[in-house]
């Protein structure tokens, strides 16, 4: 690396005058980095990004960065920047390679791809545009590229990552405000003014020297370790539609300006609210009729006008009835205006989908949110596990309608115990939405088998998955592939026991409990050992799958280890063949600690063997330090399953 460095060094007064870098990408090239692991594909020498806000609001952004590749190899990594057609446009963008040996590429407008922003959709304002490095991008040397952005916008805040996942040397943001203008600036994974300063009216915030983080099994989303920051900037004399948005209840308050007269109620809402819950009994029925017939409304994102609020705002709750599709606002809305129409209120939810813990409270701001659901309010003798007794919105059931897969009193895990903005105008705040406790999304099996004289058994077995244990194969059903089903259990089976004959597949539903059953009839050629025609040797637990993590051994781990809550009740029994009694029979096995709670007893009785076993995992993140402790955690878990039972002919 440092020879590749010290050639780049030596070969820059030979760049070419028609395609020669700018001074900045000079004085990155030569910044000498520390030796990496050999697995580290590329290094940030240099990232920087300036906003320079004026008077009236608008901002021109520019970022730019010098990355060396340190790998063999094609990195799937590009220059891009998203904007939208309505409100600003990407002004210039250049991108080039420097050889190690310092020749350099220029990459033309004609490497510069345009694209929408949501993939496969034309009709969105909200783009893309990109240069992806070819392959003259060698290793040892450089990609360069810098982007400049000019967009007029409503917001007055701003998110900055200061890392992507590479070692970083230096990352740097530089904010520039007109005279009179105040800014907060917040780092987040880093004490909060680490790396400011100021002169007058430009603001700059950096971080140095940020390491790699190689990807780990089963550790936290990279948002919970990389550092980010969160800028508000605003004019101190509060121009009309300048003004910051402070605390939460102004940003539901702004969030509401641009949603509630989309929930208007027409006669057409009202005829198909009438429809949808003519049968239905009681407020909970109501709601989950609304919700299924919403469900089934296709699921199509057109993003008109982001950067002043059409992002935010839904389309009219009768046009998303009548055109049967809409995003995920303009179903949560379309689903609001039903309720309403049958006497039931509602609120729109703003949540981060895809990582429960990415929204921070201490940052008031529509920017942390990329999803919309639902809090229903709830009469009194509804309970679920996603209800929230909140102090002044009242009992609050949240759901989710965008997500196909997940009944009424449900979230899919992902949501649940995020920070969830619930918008009712000034009255709207900031919730914890609830965590479903591990019972809610336990999976249970009940199996009984037959062993015949040479160790072959034919088995039933019944698997219950509640909540979202259920969620992947309701997935499959919804879209009537069985035959996978079968395949995904065969597979499982057929690595656990062998040679194996799976006779029937049967799934029924239980949409209104929350539960998924589904009973397999099975047969194993070779599932226990005989012996010297005298021994008679079974592991009951080998039928038994799920519920363990398997951590490699990792001596020098770098990052935290991420449990996700979860529970597992099993019980099998096996009725052996006549003329065999027992001859030795595992000891229980009890274990409790942090990482969660195991338990496995055997019996044997009346020519048959049981065994039951339930395992809690706990949510919880532990230090690296502890990973060995975990792994053998599960290690011991995973013992018990291969225990056996030994049966002696008489």
């Amino acid at each position: 690396m440092i020879r590749a460095a010290l050639a780049l060094l030596a070969a820059l007064p030979c760049f070419t005058a028609t395609v020669e870098l700018p001074q900045w990408a000079r004085d990155a090239a030569a910044k000498q980095a520390p030796a990496y692991s050999a697995k580290t594909p590329a290094v940030v020498l240099f990232q920087e990004e300036t906003l320079t806000v004026d008077g009236e609001g608008r901002r021109v952004m520019q970022e730019r960065a010098v990355i060396r590749k340190l790998t063999t190899g094609r990195l799937n990594l590009r220059a891009s920047r998203a904007y939208n057609v309505k409100s600003g446009r990407i002004r210039d963008i250049r991108a080039w390679t420097v050889s190690p040996a310092g020749k350099e590429t220029a990459y033309g407008k004609d490497r510069v791809i345009d694209a929408a922003l949501s993939t496969g959709n034309d009709y969105d304002e909200a783009r893309v545009k990109f240069i992806a490095p070819g392959e003259d991008w060698q290793t040892g040397g450089l990609f360069i590229y810098e982007i400049t952005e000019e967009e007029r916008t409503l917001f007055t805040q701003y998110a900055y990552a200061y890392q992507s996942g590479l070692p970083t040397l230096l990352s740097r943001f530089v904010l520039t405000l007109p005279p009179g203008w105040e800014a907060k600036g917040q780092n987040i994974n880093r004490p909060a003014d680490e790396g400011y300063s100021n002169a007058g009216s430009t603001h700059t915030w950096e971080q140095r020297n940020l390491p790699w983080l190689e990807p780990e099994e089963y550790s936290p989303d990279s948002h919970v370790l990389t550092p980010r920051l969160a800028i508000t900037y605003f004019p101190s004399d509060g121009r009309a539609g300048l003004r910051p948005l402070k605390d939460w209840a102004a940003v539901s308050t702004w969030m509401s300006a641009l949603s509630d007269a989309q929930a208007q109620l027409t006669p057409a809402l009202q005829t198909k609210a009438a429809q949808l819950t003519a049968n239905a009994a009681t407020p909970l029925d109501k709601i989950r009729a609304i919700a299924a017939f919403v469900q089934q409304t296709s699921y199509i994102s057109v993003q008109l006008n982001v950067t002043r609020g059409g992002g935010y705002t839904p389309h009219r709750a009768d046009e998303v009835l009548a055109k049967n599709y809409g995003d995920c606002k303009d179903k949560s809305n379309l689903m609001k205006a039903l309720l309403a129409a049958a006497g039931i209120d509602a609120h729109l939810v703003a949540i981060f989908s895809g990582a429960r813990d990415f929204v921070r409270p201490e940052w008031p701001s529509t920017m942390q949110f990329n999803h919309m659901i639902l809090a229903v309010r709830a009469p009194d003798g509804i309970e679920a596990p996603t209800l929230l007794a909140h102090p002044t919105l009242g009992r609050l059931l949240f759901f989710d309608p965008t997500d196909p897969y997940t009944p009424v009193g449900d979230l899919p895990d992902e949501e649940q115990g995020s920070h969830a903005l619930v918008i009712a105008g000034e009255r709207g705040a900031l919730v914890r939405v609830p965590r479903a406790p591990a019972p809610a999304n336990r999976a249970t099996t009940e199996t009984t088998a037959v062993m015949d004289g040479e160790g072959g058994i034919t088995a039933q077995s019944l698997h219950q998955y509640f909540g979202q244990s259920a969620a992947p194969l309701r997935s499959l059903l919804k879209r009537r592939d069985e035959p996978a089903i079968r395949k995904t259990f065969e597979r499982v089976l057929t690595r656990q026991l062998g040679g194996l004959s799976l006779k029937t597949v049967q799934p029924t539903d239980h949409a209104a409990s929350n539960r998924l059953d589904l009973a397999l009839d099975f047969a194993a050629l070779q599932f226990g050992k005989l012996m010297q025609n005298r021994l008679l040797i079974l592991a009951p637990g080998a039928m038994l799958s799920g519920g363990r993590y398997g951590l490699a051994a990792m001596p020098d781990r770098k990052l935290p280890v991420k449990l996700d809550a979860h529970m597992r009740q099993d019980h099998v029994s096996i009725q052996v063949p006549a003329g065999f009694q027992l001859d030795e029979l595992p000891d229980p096995v009890n274990i409790k600690n942090a990482y969660g709670e195991f338990h496995a007893t055997w019996k044997a009785a009346n020519g048959k063997v049981e065994m039951e076993q339930s395992l809690t995992v706990h949510d919880i993140t532990a230090p690296a330090a502890e990973c060995n402790k975990i792994r053998a955690f599960f290690e011991q878990i995973g013992g018990a399953a291969s225990a056996a039972v030994v049966f002696v002919k008489k």
